[in-house]
């Protein structure tokens, strides 16, 4: 029996930290802004926009890419990669190139993003960009991340946010969610110079370093992946709020279900794979690495907030009254990292309906706790599965 109290001790003390990190994350977030710098010549970009049926949904991601400053030089081309309906036609339409790709047996986003960049001399451009089909760039994108590239960075990630559509619920509890992921997690940590992360959309890769390291990473988490292979080799991933790519939230659990279990199951094969890897690199001298696998079991906020409710249960249940401290504990940390997401209330402008979807929180917890339950069981299901959005409701 002492030996369960030592590790539901030791499990709460590392659910006390995890807590106190967020919520000094959260103060630097809130205190401090990130600088900009600029670079002194123009960069040469290839932005890549991965697609996969898309159909009319492609034109306002092509819109905005072609409304971008223009110090910096960019050639945009679309892959439609295993598609079946309008994608590729309706891009060339808007006078981008097009590149198609058929190959069934390699199917996702990582296979697509790998064979784009052999149809092109890296060479001949300073940085390779990846947005992607379903989200909207600021105009000042590349001015952004060519500042970040020149200051010496690898690879630059942006802001990348939800818009909550109408007054769906779930879209601005996704809203507020990415809000504080971006503003109040990893903007502190690029303030605190931890390592960054690629996050899919909105990111830009030196050439350089993409000749280096070439795209290989095929996995559901493809960017992650590719990001851990970055700074194992010493490379900087900078992030930055200065500028923002934007995608419509999902507005319904049907079509939540779908992104949610992807990224769920992406999130777990990733500490699976990536913890224990990244720890023992951390020790031989490259620190920010565990400061960057810890990250990873922080990624899920929800997550955190089952973890300690689990404890605070195990906790009772196997020891009874004497457990009181640890199970106080426990929900007090359950209690605290609530408070914490819903602190991103206060970044909503309209706040009014930020706070009536929180009504809304207790089904929605329900249900994401379902989500990742699933996810357990299909860790490294790559299948590249459109999310439908409904950006007119």
């Amino acid at each position: 029996m002492i030996y369960v109290i030592y590790t539901l001790a030791i499990l709460s003390g590392l659910m006390v930290f995890a807590t106190f990190y967020l919520v000094l994350l959260a103060v630097i977030g809130l205190l401090f802004r990130q600088e900009q710098p600029v670079a002194r010549n123009p960069y040469r970009f290839l932005i890549l926009i991965p697609a996969h049926n898309e159909g009319e949904g492609i034109i306002p991601t092509i819109d905005s890419l072609k409304n971008l400053d223009e110090r910096h030089e960019s050639k945009i081309v679309l892959i439609a990669d295993n598609c079946d309906d309008n994608t590729a036609s309706l891009a060339r339409e808007t006078g981008i190139e097009v590149v198609e790709r058929n190959n069934t047996s390699q199917r996702g986003k990582g296979y697509a993003l790998q064979w784009a960049m052999e149809q092109f001399d890296l060479k001949d451009f300073d940085a390779v960009g990846i947005v992607d089909a379903d989200t909207i760039v600021e105009p000042n994108m590349l001015e952004t991340m060519a500042g970040l590239l020149a200051a010496g960075a690898s690879a630059v990630q942006l802001n990348y946010l939800f818009v909550p559509v109408g007054n769906k619920p779930m879209s601005h509890l996704q809203h507020i969610a990415s809000l504080v992921e971006n503003f109040l997690f990893y903007k502190p940590r690029a303030l605190m110079n931890m390592a960054g992360l690629l996050r899919g959309s909105g990111m830009a890769i030196d050439t350089d370093t993409l000749i280096e390291h070439p795209w290989d990473s095929h996995s559901i988490t493809e960017d992650v992946d590719f990001s851990v292979k970055l700074l194992r080799a010493g490379h900087t991933i900078e992030f930055t709020t200065t500028s923002s790519v934007y995608s419509y939230a999902t507005t319904d659990y049907d079509q939540a279900s779908t992104q949610k279990s992807r990224w769920a199951s992406g999130s777990f094969a990733l500490i699976v794979d990536h913890f224990f890897p990244l720890i023992f690199a951390g020790l031989t001298g490259k620190f920010k690495l565990i400061e960057f696998a810890v990250s990873l079991f922080l990624m899920s906020r929800p997550l955190l907030i089952y973890i300690a409710g689990f404890l605070a249960l195990s906790s009772w249940i196997l020891l009874g009254s004497a457990a009181l401290p640890l199970v106080i504990l426990n929900l007090v940390v359950a209690g605290i990292i609530v408070l914490y997401l819903m602190s991103g209330t206060f970044l909503v402008p309209d706040r009014t309906s930020a706070i009536k979807a929180w009504l809304h929180l207790p089904r929605y917890g329900i249900w994401f706790l379902w989500v990742q339950l699933k996810s357990l069981f299909r860790l490294r299901r790559s299948d590249w599965k459109r999310t439908e959005r409904k950006p007119n409701e």
